[in-house]
């Protein structure tokens, strides 16, 4: 992560796996037509809604807020700022760094490298999902 460069926006949404996958190789082969060419705007898809709200929960995203206000910590400072135990801190950084949302600095400081954190979830998301029990949905990470 770099110290001065923040990324605009990263979208999450809840999509099956086929409209993930679509996405994925049109981003790609965007990307291969535009090599040079970035995208401000990058994606993590749930598979469902249920994935997401366990993902996003009241103390993580707390902890994004204060790490994107304060800038890199690393995450026994962190644990102390937020007055959490160390080690729920530290897997729930680890789980945000798994989907993208936390990156680590060169120090090995955790930072939020986003501006904006946008979350959309379509009503037909909720229909799909709602007769589903124990969806184990993995949220995964695509650039546009």
């Amino acid at each position: 992560m770099s110290k001065t460069k923040k990324r605009k926006e990263i979208r999450l949404e809840v999509r099956g796996e086929r409209e993930s996958a679509q996405e994925f190789v049109g981003a790609w082969k965007r990307a291969a037509r535009h090599p040079h060419r970035g995208s401000a705007i990058e994606h993590v898809y749930f598979l469902d809604v249920a994935t997401m709200l366990r993902t996003l929960t009241k103390r993580r995203m707390e902890l994004l807020h204060d790490l994107h206000r304060r800038g890199p910590m690393t995450v026994r400072a962190l644990a102390i700022h937020l007055k959490r135990d160390y080690k729920n801190v530290h897997a729930d950084v680890k789980l945000l760094r798994q989907v993208g949302l936390i990156e680590l600095d060169e120090t090995g400081k955790a930072g939020v490298p986003w501006d904006r954190i946008a979350a959309e979830i379509q009503l037909a998301a909720l229909c799909d999902t709602a007769g589903k029990s124990g969806a184990q949905g993995v949220p995964h990470r695509a650039r546009n």
